[in-house]
């Protein structure tokens, strides 16, 4: 089962819109969302078909993040709160970095970093499981959940 890591959305007033665009940072996937009047598309990319990410800082408060596959699609999330979408930047961009390096040699300076993915990843799956058997209620979840993001990312 997938960890959610990060969601963002982009702003309903800028984007001028009721369906604003959704972007789901899972710690195995990215899944896109958007909603139009009739239609709803939904996709779902692996980070090794990532080509690249863009983060447009904007106006004081908001940037745009684009991110770029090895396929056909090129998702724009605009008008994101300028945190939220460092952050995003930030995981996505470690994300991408380990799927590409799984098949060369570590140097130890790399083997650190992943295992610094991996302790963050298996204490928020560890999180998750207090939450499923009721040690914790889903408040604390969320308040645990924001200080390890704080702390590794």
């Amino acid at each position: 089962m997938s960890t959610l890591l990060l969601h963002i959305a982009g702003n309903r007033m800028y984007n001028f819109t009721l369906f604003r665009p959704h972007l789901y940072l899972y710690d195995d996937r990215i899944v896109y969302k958007k909603r139009h009047i009739l239609t709803h598309d939904e996709f779902s990319i692996s980070y090794s078909h990532i080509a690249q990410v863009n983060l447009i800082h904007f106006i004081y408060l908001f940037a745009h993040i684009e991110i770029a596959t090895t396929g056909y699609r090129f998702i724009k999330v605009h008008w994101v709160l300028k945190g939220k979408a460092r952050q995003a930047k930030k995981i996505i961009d470690e994300k991408v970095h380990q799927s590409h390096k799984k098949d060369k040699h570590l140097t130890g300076e790399d083997k650190e970093k992943g295992s610094y993915i991996s302790d963050f990843e298996m204490s928020l799956k560890r999180l998750q499981e207090l939450l499923s058997i009721g040690k914790i209620s889903q408040r604390e979840f969320n308040k645990r959940r924001q200080g390890l993001l704080k702390k590794h990312y």
